[in-house]
C-alpha cells in the first residue's frame, strides 16, 4: 500500500506499483 517495495514479494510489489494500481487507475491496468 506504500510507494516503497518494501512489504510483500518483488512480483506482487511491481504489479501493485505498475499500471493497474488504484493510484494509476483501472484506465492505465485494470
Amino acid at each position: 500500500a506504500g510507494t516503497k517495495p518494501a512489504p510483500g514479494p518483488p512480483t506482487r510489489q511491481a504489479r501493485a506499483l505498475r499500471p493497474g494500481s488504484p493510484r494509476h487507475g483501472p484506465q492505465r491496468g485494470g
